[in-house]
């Protein structure tokens, strides 16, 4: 599962994948959960492209606070529409894309884990896919939108 990833920088890669421009916004060099990165997302209704930063780790419409989305970053891809944490953004379709240069997960082999890179073999930046959300901050009235990324069983 991805502990952590590069969010990609590359604006011309973007622009010529998705016809979309990097947000304009600064987001960080690595993002782990709660952490902003880039997404592309297309509009059921209109059929527009966007990119736009949201946070890692899945917050739904109905968590009382953002501590959920310290455990939501990840989704497993055939359990997705059952989970309550994914359940309203599966229905509605809320699908979209990471856009990164490399993703980390931990190795056991050695017994403690050890953060490996994962990327492309030509470093060019890639997209996974992912589930969006939007939550609204209980006490400020402030707006977020976080994803998951979807994820399979790597055997």
């Amino acid at each position: 599962m991805c502990t952590n990833f590069t969010p990609t920088k590359k604006n011309e890669w973007v622009k010529a994948h998705f016809g979309v421009d990097l947000p304009a916004q600064d987001y960080p060099e690595q993002a782990f959960p709660s952490y902003p990165a880039p997404i592309v997302v297309q509009s059921h209704t209109t059929g527009r492209i966007a990119c736009g930063l949201a946070r890692f780790g899945l917050i739904p419409s109905w968590a009382k606070d953002d501590k959920i989305g310290r455990y939501t970053y990840n989704a497993r891809s055939e359990t997705v529409s059952e989970k309550p944490s994914y359940r309203s953004a599966w229905r509605n379709r809320q699908y979209g894309l990471v856009l990164l240069d490399n993703f980390y997960e931990p190795c056991y082999e050695t017994g403690r884990a050890v953060r490996t890179e994962i990327r492309l073999e030509s470093n060019e930046p890639f997209a996974i896919a992912c589930l969006w959300d939007r939550w609204k901050q209980p006490e400020t009235g402030e707006l977020f939108v976080s994803f998951s990324m979807l994820t399979v069983n790597a055997d």
